[in-house]
C-alpha cells in the first residue's frame, strides 16, 4: 500500500532527508521493486509504493558519508524480519554519529532483546 510521509526532520535546522535517509529508503525500495517520489536529498515528501519483496542478497547500502548504520539497520529490520526470503545486506557507514542510534546501543541492547524475540 503506498505511503506518503510528510514534514521529514521538519523541525530540524537543516530540514529534509540527509543521504543515510535516502540511502535507507533506496535500500528497502529496492527490495520492494517500490516507486518512489520524492527521494531525494533534502527532501521532505515522501511517497514510497511498494511491490513484494524481491531477495537480493549482496545488495549494499552505502550513503558515502558517515551516517550512520544503525540508522540504515532501523530501516531495513522490518522488510528483512517479514521477507518471504532470507537476504544479506551490506550497511556502510558510521557507527557513532552524533544525532543517530548508536552502535553500542545496536550490540549491548537491541542485539540482547531481539536475540530474545527470536
Amino acid at each position: 500500500r503506498k505511503v506518503m510521509i510528510y514534514k521529514i526532520r521538519h523541525n530540524r535546522s537543516k530540514p529534509g532527508m540527509r543521504a543515510q535517509h535516502l540511502e535507507g529508503i533506496k535500500l528497502v525500495g529496492n527490495l520492494h521493486q517500490a516507486t518512489i517520489e520524492g527521494g531525494e536529498l533534502y527532501s521532505r515528501i515522501l511517497s514510497f509504493s511498494p511491490n513484494p519483496f524481491l531477495p537480493q542478497p549482496g545488495i549494499i547500502a552505502d550513503p558515502t558519508t558517515a551516517g550512520s548504520i544503525c540508522l540504515l539497520k532501523q530501516i531495513v529490520l522490518p522488510t528483512l524480519v517479514f521477507a518471504s526470503a532470507e537476504n544479506i545486506i551490506e550497511l556502510r557507514g558510521g557507527t557513532n554519529a552524533s544525532m543517530a542510534p548508536q552502535i553500542d546501543y545496536a550490540i549491548n541492547v537491541f542485539g540482547p532483546m531481539a536475540s530474545i524475540l527470536g
